[in-house]
């Protein structure tokens, strides 16, 4: 029996030519940031360069846009506007939403590299080779981009701090979660304040001492307020970017390959390396040129701030446990793991 071959013919017909259409049309994708402004080292050396790069590996098919923060969302709203879609990517640090993922945000637990490239890779592999972990971000609502650390976090004021005394009192800006507790066992007064905002809050008398990564004191000129440097590392500051997931379905597979290949591991070695060169540069010019001093602390005092730090861990399991999260010991062992190893292997570099 002769099949009749018009119909599924004409079929094909004309769906191909609105496939292909549809394959070939442009798209421009909005990106935000928590806090990374275009004057930030990540914006300038990796984020401005990767959205060139995508334009133009897409042929021109794929553009992202990048809004300065603050002007989609606030930056504590940045993850809820990923998920609704009033932006398309989002940048965010988890100490800017306390409590809003579960065993992949570890900044509570106070363990970080010893550099930004050692606790990028650390965190990386943590979080991206155990799915129960990395659910959090990769899921229904959200599509998993890439994850880093900009390392330590280091304490900066407007007076010298050499002893856990020295704190005391102090009115310190923070916006990594868990920040507000230690600083609390500093006896000084803990004030959210997202990076962008950290100048104006020490210039108006708000707070006067920051918690903060070392690169944007250059940048974003905060010398010009806060003049001391505590050599002593606290506490790291880890990040996620974020797409939203029915905009990541919408793309052709070859734009997807495109993002996929240009972020992940590659953005996440990129970004610690390039925060590591940050940090020293920053370091380096405020110093030489006498607008920052740098505070050493005693072997006695270390101590004591060595005992105000370790019963994170513990805390962190407990808190995560309180929420039903039976792993989360599991989870801590599993992530220090990984940055032994990352510290080990990335540390020199």
């Amino acid at each position: 029996m002769k099949k009749n071959l018009f119909l599924p013919l004409l079929a094909l017909s004309l769906l191909c030519p609105a496939a292909a259409q549809a394959a070939e049309r442009p798209y421009e994708l909005t990106f935000t940031s928590e806090g990374y402004r275009e004057n930030h080292v990540v914006y300038q050396k990796v984020w401005e360069p990767w959205m060139q790069e995508v334009e133009k590996r897409s042929n021109g098919r794929l553009r992202i846009v990048y809004y300065t923060p603050g002007s989609i969302c606030t930056s504590k709203d940045v993850p809820d506007a990923v998920v609704k879609g009033r932006v398309d990517i989002g940048h965010s640090l988890f100490g800017a939403n306390p409590g809003l993922y579960g065993y992949s945000d570890t900044g509570e637990a106070n363990i970080s590299g010893k550099s930004s490239l050692a606790a990028s890779m650390g965190f990386y592999k943590y979080v991206t080779q155990n799915d129960w972990v990395k659910s959090d971000l990769d899921n229904s609502n959200t599509k998993l981009l890439t994850i880093w650390s900009t390392g330590p976090m280091m304490l900066t004021s407007n007076a010298p701090i050499r002893t856990v005394e020295d704190l005391k009192g102090k009115k310190i800006n923070y916006h990594i979660s868990g920040a507000d507790e230690l600083i609390t066992k500093f006896g000084a007064v803990p004030i959210f304040v997202a990076p962008p905002d950290i100048y104006m809050s020490i210039q108006r008398g708000q707070t006067d001492t920051s918690l903060m990564a070392l690169t944007i004191l250059q940048p974003f000129k905060l010398y010009e307020v806060l003049t001391e440097i505590l050599d002593y590392p606290i506490a790291p500051g880890y990040h996620y970017m974020v797409m939203n997931r029915s905009v990541w379905d919408s793309l052709p597979p070859d734009l997807q390959k495109i993002l996929e290949e240009t972020t992940g591991e590659a953005m996440s070695r990129q970004i610690g390396l390039t925060v590591d060169a940050a940090i020293k540069e920053s370091v380096d010019y405020v110093l030489s040129n006498n607008k920052c001093h740098m505070n050493e602390m005693s072997a006695e005092e270390q101590a004591k701030m060595a005992e105000l730090l370790y019963p994170f861990r513990e805390q962190w399991i407990a808190g995560m446990e309180e929420r039903g999260l039976t792993r989360a010991r599991e989870a801590i062992e599993l992530f220090e793991k990984c940055m032994e190893e990352a510290n080990a292997t990335y540390a020199a570099e």
